[in-house]
């Protein structure tokens, strides 16, 4: 069922196209009336225009992450590539890894694509000098290695780029769509301060069969309040509460089986004091499971109260009950 609000403008793109649906028809059957609103007919082609955007904006998102997804596979290939060089070229050299650097192949060979690329172009081009004229002899084994790094990079290159159209598309389309749909929510305006003009008091129950609703309570919000949960009624027993450790206070209750947890609320006061503090109006554990236990400062004594709570329902409050730390 399509919401009914006063300001549309806050719904996502969904919930808009469902009310503006609703809009529609709803014009649609009051077009014949004297009084309808002039531009009633205006609203159609613009939520249609939207709704084309709004699909194509997905579409590109879809390809974007498309697009995305089929840069990992020439990422992971230039990285092993660059990883399997790092290894392989000093063997060449009895195991002399002073050329890696030259190759920019010393490691750690970075997984930032940027980063990568950095590297894999510094080592393109340092093997192509090398090779101006012939391939050094020495490097002949491993030659066939390091010619694939170009082709590895143009890959990379090539997939990055196809991600950075594709998601450029989708800043333009997104643009496009919130432009389309401003325009439609201009004259679903025009529409509706039509009517609010011809009635005025936003909680007259003619508003209750249009699309926007009867305001409710303050403001001119359409939604109707949600109904007020039922009372949570089941009685917390048997709270106690007593030293643990240093800093922790340990909780006994007695809780019926259907309550979801508990909540506590504790207050502070000098060691010795007997006087009872007010119950504070937040609890320092929104939902504590068993076992109880809570956190309080060493040195003061803490009062302590207590509820059971029932699909976010709090019951009757238990306590105070307090804890006195020893010296």
């Amino acid at each position: 069922m399509p919401i009914k609000t006063r300001d549309p403008h806050s719904l996502s793109d969904d919930d808009y196209i469902q009310m503006g649906e609703a809009v529609v028809l709803w014009c649609g059957e009051h077009h014949a009336d004297p009084d309808h609103a002039p531009m009633d007919t205006d609203y159609e082609p613009k939520l249609l225009a939207f709704s084309l955007k709004l699909q194509q904006y997905r579409n590109a998102q879809e390809q974007a992450e498309d697009r995305h997804k089929e840069v990992k596979g020439p990422g992971d290939e230039l990285h092993s590539l660059m990883i399997g060089l790092n290894r392989i070229i000093p063997t060449v050299f009895d195991g002399d890894e002073s050329m890696l650097g030259y190759f920019s192949l010393a490691l750690p060979i970075p997984t930032d694509l940027d980063l990568l690329l950095v590297d894999a172009r510094a080592c393109r081009d340092y093997w192509d000098n090398l090779c101006d004229p012939d391939v050094p002899p020495e490097y002949a084994a491993v030659a066939f290695l390091l010619d694939q790094v170009a082709g590895k990079i143009t890959a990379l290159e090539d997939a990055r780029e196809a991600w950075t159209l594709a998601s450029q598309r989708v800043d333009e389309l997104q643009n496009e769509k919130n432009t389309a749909r401003d325009e439609g929510h201009h004259v679903e305006r025009l529409i509706f301060n039509w009517y609010r003009g011809l009635h005025p008091d936003p909680h007259d129950e003619w508003w209750t069969g249009t699309p926007w609703g009867a305001a409710w309570g303050e403001g001119e919000g359409g939604e109707e309040p949600e109904p007020a949960p039922e009372k949570w009624d089941d009685p917390l027993t048997g709270l106690t509460a007593e030293e643990g450790p240093p800093g922790v206070a340990n909780i006994s209750a007695n809780v019926h089986e259907d309550a979801d947890g508990i909540r506590i609320y504790v207050a502070e006061g000098p060691q010795g004091v007997s006087s009872q503090p007010i119950k504070p109006s937040v609890p320092v554990e929104p939902q504590v499971p068993q076992p109880y236990f809570l956190s309080i400062s060493e040195g003061v004594r803490s009062w302590i109260w207590v509820c059971a709570v029932k699909d976010g329902v709090e019951g009757p409050i238990a306590g105070p009950v307090w804890v006195e730390p020893t010296l």
